[in-house]
């Protein structure tokens, strides 16, 4: 509320532009067809924008599946935060849902960290889960 009606009341902000900063444009631009369309935005066309990375991978030798799937994870990381941060509790839920679909080794211990600070339960518990199954 500070960031969007404080400094910008009527009369006493010299411009109308609100500068969204610790945010990617394509998070936003998610952020943005959910408040409007109120339905989940498509992740995969956001992720396969971003050729440069996959021909990168390629060029190391990685699956270019492998980075497409991190690519996805991250995205999926930084809109559940903008949910937060912008109080969408649904949009919020829906990436707890997903997240929670698509844990891995690699991420698990950052997606928990994450679900302790953002105060998702259920993510968290499907971390904790998680990490139980992979336990000897």
């Amino acid at each position: 509320m500070a960031q969007l009606f404080g400094p910008m009341k009527e009369g006493t902000a010299s411009s109308s532009v609100i500068h969204i900063k610790d945010m990617e444009a394509k998070v936003f631009k998610a952020l943005l067809s959910f408040v409007y369309t109120d339905s989940f935005p498509e992740m995969y066309e956001e992720i396969m924008e971003e050729n440069a990375m996959s021909e990168a991978a390629e060029e190391q030798g990685q699956e270019v599946e492998e980075v497409e799937d991190e690519t996805g994870l991250q995205w999926l990381l930084d809109l559940l935060v903008a949910a937060d941060r912008y109080d969408l509790q649904r949009l919020k839920f829906i990436c707890e849902k997903q997240l929670s679909q698509r844990i891995g080794v690699s991420l698990v211990a950052s997606v928990l960290a994450l679900a302790e600070q953002h105060h998702c339960h259920g993510l968290k518990a499907a971390c904790l889960k998680f990490i139980q199954a992979q336990s000897p």
